[in-house]
């Protein structure tokens, strides 16, 4: 079992990982372009949100807030680095920058 993952584990069930490997000054301008500019609790509401595949219910459930303070901080997500995160480009960079800082801390936890 690899991060959760349970059976038959392909190389091409992680592509992205590896590319984000391949490209490491790229994957390092991503995550600094997505959650260089948040203060922790908004990384921390882009991180929940990456992790809950963008569902917003269940977001603000682990949150805990109200589904309206976490439509209000994606909002303000947005406009602080610029990615919309309703549109399919702005979630596949948010999903890459969390991929790239869930597998930097995850380096600095096995260091």
């Amino acid at each position: 079992m690899a991060r959760g993952h349970r059976g038959e584990i392909r190389p091409e069930d992680f592509f992205a990982e590896v590319l984000l490997r391949r490209s490491p000054r790229i994957a390092g301008q991503i995550k600094a372009r997505v959650y260089g500019p948040l203060n922790e609790e908004l990384a921390r509401t882009l991180d929940l949100l990456v992790e809950n595949s963008f569902e917003r219910g269940c977001t603000a459930a682990a949150l805990p807030v109200h589904r309206n303070t976490l439509r209000d901080r994606i909002h303000r997500i947005s406009e602080i680095t610029g990615v919309d995160l309703n549109s399919a480009q702005g979630r596949g960079l948010a999903w890459l920058a969390w991929l790239e800082r869930r597998d930097s801390s995850s380096k600095l936890l096995s260091d």
